[in-house]
């Protein structure tokens, strides 16, 4: 997880590099002023190696500011795309339950009716699906973070506009990570939308089941699909930034994103074949205890 920085010091520390910046600048100048009008004698200061020198030493020092700059720019750009990926997969959730709650009377009306007319067979088909469709909303809500439980229910609409079956399995809380959930978001978003793709194209069973547990010290994330592409013996290159075999705009930086965010948190993924199938593993450690 990305270290928080102390806002109050780095300004302190920024104001005075710039203010010395500033004072010896308007102390050159000062300078070269007295002597023009010949106040004082030539001196070091004026000298055109050390003017040189000082010259080189503000344009070293603008340059690392501003690239600082530029590093924290991209990062809080990427922590607004997780915010904005979050936001929406919660949109969808809270969607789904409002539409739920909204039918409910609907549903029990539509039962009253059945039962009425006496066609208990109906009746018990009704259920049967009715049950079925809240069973898909409820089963995932299970984690202790808003934005992983709606993500894992957003991809579940994924999943049934690609006819995919898909199971999620979870068995933590996930009380204790040690990355954010938006940063988790993201590692699993991208490789269930790969688990997804690599399914669809599947010929028969097309499946895809997410599996989160944990053990003393870390926590499992398990995603198991039906089909292998065809260039999974070089799968570590897949982490490598820009890589992709796909020949589509915007590809091949979503595993090297998901690599770079586990780096940060000390977690580590594998992929791996099995027959018809493609697994992919996060290992991610718990919070330390003191």
């Amino acid at each position: 997880m990305r270290r928080e920085i102390s806002i109050s010091k780095l300004q302190k520390i920024l104001v005075i590099l710039h203010i010395a910046q500033w004072v010896a600048i308007f102390l050159l100048l000062v300078n070269r002023i007295l002597l023009q009008f010949e106040y004082i004698q030539q001196n070091v200061f004026n000298q055109p190696g050390f003017l040189l020198l000082f010259i080189l030493i503000i344009i070293a020092y603008n340059s690392y500011i501003n690239w600082k700059d530029f590093k924290e720019f991209i990062w809080w750009k990427e922590q607004s795309h997780m915010y904005k990926d979050a936001y929406e997969n919660i949109k969808i959730l809270n969607r789904d339950l409002r539409s739920q709650r909204h039918d409910f009377l609907n549903h029990i009306q539509i039962l009253y009716s059945l039962v009425e007319l006496e066609e208990y067979e109906e009746v018990g088909k009704y259920l049967h699906t009715l049950y079925g469709d809240i069973g898909k909303l409820n089963k995932h809500i299970k984690t202790a973070h808003p934005a992983i439980n709606a993500l894992l229910q957003a991809k579940s609409y994924d999943a049934q506009k690609r006819d995919v079956d898909y199971q999620v399995i979870i068995q933590t809380k996930l009380e204790e990570l040690t990355v954010s959930p938006w940063e988790l978001c993201r590692c699993l978003g991208n490789l269930i939308d790969n688990g997804l793709e690599a399914a669809t194209e599947v010929q028969g069973l097309k499946q895809l089941t997410v599996t989160i547990s944990e053990d003393l010290i870390n926590y499992d994330f398990l995603i198991s699909n039906t089909g292998v592409p065809s260039d999974f013996t070089s799968w570590e290159d897949w982490l490598e930034a820009g890589y992709t075999t796909k020949n589509k705009k915007g590809h091949g930086m979503g595993l090297y994103i998901v690599k770079r965010i586990l780096d940060e948190c000390q977690g580590k993924i594998e992929i791996h074949s099995s027959e018809e199938r493609t697994i992919a593993t996060i290992r991610i450690p718990k919070l330390a205890k003191e």
